[in-house]
């Protein structure tokens, strides 16, 4: 199995990180949204190996990050990614880019992510796993969970999640994660989509991952047309899908969530179902 990466020593880099809060403090209606604005913007840039002489070697990197923001009475978002990555004993390289962004309007993505990782391990091994989710409430859940609290409107209430996780000896993945969730305009409606392309290190001399790869989703609606009447929900609609390989691995999965209409968060449920 070739190197990816040829070294002596140790050599981590971590660059550029930008922060930028803006936005009016002033008093609104309850019934407005808030019009403070944040965004997160994060580059990050790894390579770690051992030498031929001391092959000890190890790399961890994590990431948990939230997002709550009540649109109107009754109505809220909540955004989750969390990620989690260590490797030891090989050549490792990690690409990363974050940003995200509590606006509400029709041209942001709340939430963007993309990420390359390789790794050659010489007696050692990488797990990773990595998690993005959506939940959104419109008419808001009562405080044992039912969807329907409204008191004028129906009511609808989403959990989204997707993710995956890997071991391997070996391996490259390219994952990319985008949610768009915090807007009331219906020509911008709740959607969360995340992919993963898992290989080995290279294409002519290393094609496939050495290890077990996993992927999956989980999506739950709530819909309730009666206003006022907690529980009442008249449909339902329940999905998952999780693919698994292990060995001399190869996976593509792509997992996309786009609701037709912008209903509003509530019950993480959906997150433990996912890699």
């Amino acid at each position: 199995m070739s190197k990816i990466f040829r070294t002596v020593g140790l050599l981590v880099l971590v660059a550029a990180f930008v922060f930028s809060f803006s936005g009016v403090s002033k008093a609104v209606p309850p019934i407005d949204p808030d019009n403070e604005t944040c965004t997160i913007t994060t580059f990050t840039d790894i390579f770690a190996a051992g030498s031929e002489f001391d092959p000890t070697c190890t790399v961890t990197e994590t990431e948990d990050y939230s997002f709550e923001k009540v649109l109107a009475v009754n109505n809220k978002i909540k955004i989750l990614y969390t990620q989690d990555l260590m490797a030891a004993d090989g050549e490792t390289r990690v690409i990363k880019n974050f940003e995200s962004n509590t606006v509400s309007d029709l041209t942001t993505a709340n939430l963007e992510v993309t990420k390359t990782v390789m790794f050659e391990g010489y007696s050692g091994s990488i797990t990773s796993t990595e998690k993005v989710a959506l939940m959104r409430d419109d008419a808001g859940r009562d405080v044992v969970g039912y969807c329907g609290i409204g008191v004028n409107i129906p009511s609808s209430c989403l959990d989204v999640a997707m993710g995956n996780s890997y071991t391997a000896s070996s391996i490259k993945v390219v994952t990319d994660s985008e949610v768009t969730g915090a807007v009331t305009d219906e020509l911008m409606a709740p959607m969360v989509e995340h992919n993963i392309i898992a290989t080995g290190t290279d294409p002519v001399t290393s094609p496939y991952a050495i290890g077990t790869v996993k992927a999956g989703m989980a999506v739950m609606v709530l819909e309730n047309i009666t206003p006022g009447t907690p529980g009442a929900v008249v449909s339902t609609e329940r999905y998952e899908e999780h693919a698994s390989a292990s060995g001399l691995v190869k996976l593509t999965k792509e997992m996309k969530y786009q609701s037709k209409y912008a209903p509003i968060v509530g019950i993480p449920s959906s997150i433990t179902k996912v890699p």
